[in-house]
């Protein structure tokens, strides 16, 4: 609620009886509580802005290496509920799975793109192999 350089008040935002009141001692870089209600009469927040789709994915790749097909979007919210404290929104979840299965398998263009790159180091370490790339094109029917 009132932020000095020299004391931090702090109320729960639901309006409950919850306060802290600290201030610096003297002249060095430690606070001390003063004043602390620590009586919750309102229920935990789990909506949190800082819980992006990329900070979900970090903490899904990891059950999606073992689980990768089995891995749904409710268990995702359900972890970050559990383990982060933090409530997701689906379409949040439904990103954060997208990037960790990139992050897993890696993104398909940049590693064809590299196909040609790979050929000429192996050609370059290997002297005398015969290295052939085939590439199967569909016939586009008119």
């Amino acid at each position: 609620m009132k932020n000095e350089s020299y004391m931090v008040r702090v109320e729960c935002k639901a309006k409950c009886v919850f306060l802290v009141l600290c201030s610096k001692v003297g002249y060095q870089y430690t606070y001390a509580i003063k004043t602390l209600v620590d009586t919750h009469t309102c229920d935990r927040a789990l909506n949190n802005r800082s819980a992006n789709s990329k900070w979900v994915a970090k903490g899904v790749v990891n059950k999606m290496q073992t689980q990768i097909d089995t891995v749904k979007i409710c268990d995702i919210m359900q972890d970050m509920r559990q383990h982060y404290y933090a409530g997701i929104t689906v379409t949040r979840a439904w990103k954060a799975k997208l990037i960790a299965k990139n992050i897993i398998e890696g993104d398909a263009d940049k590693q064809y793109a590299n196909l040609w790159r790979n050929v000429a180091e192996f050609r370059k370490v290997n002297i005398g192999n015969i290295m052939k790339i085939n590439v199967d094109r569909p016939n586009p029917s008119i």
